[in-house]
């Protein structure tokens, strides 16, 4: 109680504190709950909201990347129409007059019809939930003996699928395409397969994903978007990458609010917001609001004395 916080629109605030401080609370229970309902936001979980002009929309990071559990990687970075055409050019596919759609695991003609193209079945058990097993006559590829004869660079449709996003750069030649793979590296998920479905990937996999997505497709301008460690699992090199990308939303007109640990992204934000002084029921309270150097002087806090160190300033 009592807590007052300025989040400055337009710009990428790093909410930062020890485990429990009360960042996710004030970020994704405060913020994101009291902007719910978007123009129309009403306070939740505290006294009062003043902003200078309404958000568009308030996405959760998890949200940015398609929600579909079904989804596949290369399908949500806007791959895989590329890759159906350039299966559907090749002398084979042409002189079985294939369209690019035969590609399509879920389409009749280039699926396996046992398990009509997820690569699964079900198998009923005695008092237990059905069980999900490779499919025997696809062995999991989703497409039939015939469609999977057809090659492109050597390979069929499910080996491309089983492909990297950092291995499929040098396959395909489709500006478009390439740009898009090249996002996915930027952020750090060049290992990601293409025919990864998106329910294996964990939540900063698929924040990171919709970031990439996002920015591509030139939909950012007066979002609040708010992220949840963005960075968890990334090497300092990966984040470096990250940082720009973000900046990019901003520069759109974006305004991110992202709850962060890793000093490389702190340091990089454009204003941070501090809670402590610990966790649990000694934490919730504003510590310190700034920019990062001016953060960094507070030597006082466990945030200001890392921040510091990081930026060689003790």
């Amino acid at each position: 109680s009592g807590v007052d916080v300025d989040f400055p629109a337009g710009g990428l605030i790093a909410v930062t504190g020890v485990s429990g401080s009360g960042k996710s609370t004030l970020v994704f229970e405060v913020v994101a709950a009291s902007f719910r309902d978007g123009p129309n936001a009403v306070p939740s979980g505290c006294r009062s909201i003043r902003f200078v002009e309404p958000f568009s929309s308030v996405v959760r990071g998890e949200h940015l990347a398609s929600p579909s559990s079904s989804a596949r990687v290369a399908s949500t970075a806007g791959v895989l129409d590329a890759i159906r055409r350039a299966f559907a050019a090749t002398p084979f596919a042409r002189g079985k007059g294939w369209k690019a759609d035969h590609f399509a695991s879920g389409s009749r003609g280039g699926r396996c019809e046992v398990c009509e193209g997820t690569g699964v079945v079900r198998v009923g058990l005695d008092f237990l939930p059905d069980a999900a097993v490779e499919c025997d006559a696809c062995e999991g590829t989703g497409f039939n003996p015939e469609t999977l004869a057809c090659t492109w660079n050597g390979l069929s449709i499910a080996q491309v699928m089983e492909r990297s996003v950092r291995e499929a750069i040098d396959l395909i030649e489709s500006p478009e395409a390439l740009r898009r793979l090249r996002r996915l590296e930027q952020v750090g998920l060049g290992y990601l397969q293409l025919g990864q479905p998106l329910s294996s990937l964990s939540g900063g996999e698929r924040q990171r994903l919709g970031l990439a997505m996002t920015t591509g497709r030139g939909e950012a301008g007066c979002r609040l978007v708010l992220l949840d460690e963005p960075s968890a699992g990334l090497h300092p090199e990966d984040v470096a990458r990250l940082v720009p990308l973000l900046h990019e939303l901003v520069e759109a007109g974006d305004t991110l609010i992202v709850v962060e640990h890793d000093l490389g992204f702190i340091s990089a934000a454009d204003w941070v917001v501090d809670l402590g002084p610990e966790g649990g029921e000694r934490g919730g309270r504003i510590m310190a609001q700034g920019t990062p150097g001016a953060i960094s002087q507070r030597v006082d806090l466990a945030t200001g004395e890392a921040l510091a160190r990081f930026l060689g300033r003790s």
